[in-house]
């Protein structure tokens, strides 16, 4: 990733959403973003960024604010799927882990993911519930794809919501 696109993304990602009132107790501030009850997701807001900065993301073609949805059927179906690209496998993985030591970071989350791609069995959604008992992921699924794969490219792991290691 550039490192001026990185910046502006930072812009977006990274704003401040409570300041310290008067009483000491943290207030929360309007900063141009919307969180979607519905998804579970955010939508960001440009309104920290230049003119420029906004040309620049534009240009990129980096999608913030794009949020995609994957059934629990799909979520399943890809990590076999992702399991048989000809680049991934677990070497693969710990080369990049450790040269994360000294160059860009990237954390544990692409190894966690891809051992949790090999363990999960196939199957389909088993009940009429939100949540499978098999493997924990909902029935649908939200994910605001720009944001997911910036924190991953900034080092995060989220080991909770395997659903995400789609966009890994």
């Amino acid at each position: 990733m550039d490192k001026g696109l990185f910046k502006i993304l930072k812009k977006i990602y990274f704003k401040k959403s409570y300041i310290k009132g008067e009483n000491g107790y943290m207030q929360r501030i309007d900063n141009g973003d919307k969180f979607d009850c519905d998804s579970g997701t955010t939508h960001y807001s440009n309104c920290s960024l230049s003119n420029i900065e906004i040309l620049a993301l534009e240009q990129s073609g980096y999608p913030v604010n794009e949020i995609v949805k994957y059934t629990h059927d799909e979520c399943i179906h890809a990590y076999k799927a992702l399991l048989e690209h000809p680049h991934l496998s677990i070497e693969n993985l710990l080369a990049a882990y450790i040269c994360g030591f000294s160059s860009f970071p990237r954390g544990r989350q692409p190894i966690l993911s891809y051992l949790f791609a090999q363990a999960v069995p196939e199957h389909k959604m088993i009940n009429d519930g939100d949540v499978c008992p098999v493997c924990s992921i909902r029935r649908n699924v939200w994910i605001e794809k720009g944001h997911k794969i910036f924190s991953c490219y900034a080092g995060s792991v989220w080991n909770e919501r395997w659903c995400v290691i789609l966009l890994n």
